[in-house]
């Protein structure tokens, strides 16, 4: 497993592009980094699938190519439900390779719940 500062070139430009203007949670097996750079809260898939979220906030779920901590295809399914949702990829040069980056329609009933 690469160490944490090469990490970073993964981590840092994901979070940075996930910042927001209104209250943001990111779902994600790096954080408190994640949460760090994107001034959002953040919560591992593990926390993520015991708790109610926020409601009026944006919730969104990370997962690397190479990432660790999170879930399979079935997992995510079950943490998304029937939730609106958005998906878009995000580069990165760092080790952990690309993520994908799905977004909870605000508003919608977002939650495991």
């Amino acid at each position: 497993m690469p160490g944490p500062t090469s990490l970073s070139h993964s981590t840092v430009p994901v979070a940075r592009q996930l910042s927001s203007k209104g209250p943001c949670l990111l779902v994600t097996g790096y954080e408190p980094e994640v949460g760090w750079y994107s001034g959002c809260d953040a919560v591992t898939y593990a926390q993520y699938s015991q708790m109610t979220p926020p409601r009026d906030t944006k919730i969104t779920f990370i997962l690397f190519e190479r990432g660790r901590l999170q879930p399979d295809a079935a997992g995510l399914q079950r943490l998304i439900g029937s939730h609106p949702h958005t998906s878009r990829t995000i580069r990165t040069h760092g080790p952990l390779g690309t993520s994908i980056v799905i977004t909870l329609t605000p508003g919608a009933g977002n939650g495991p719940r």
